[in-house]
């Protein structure tokens, strides 16, 4: 088995994750699943 063709696959979600993270901070996503846009819904996530 080709280890190099299981790190990219297991890299996928990662950078997926790093980038919708972005895009909520940027205002990309739609305000219904952004939570970077409202800071309470962002500090409420911890408790």
């Amino acid at each position: 088995m080709n280890f190099e063709i299981i790190k990219i696959f297991l890299r996928f979600p990662v950078v997926i994750g790093f980038l919708s993270a972005v895009a909520d901070i940027l205002g990309l996503l739609p305000a219904p699943i952004s939570v970077g846009r409202n800071w309470d819904n962002l500090l409420d996530i911890p408790k």
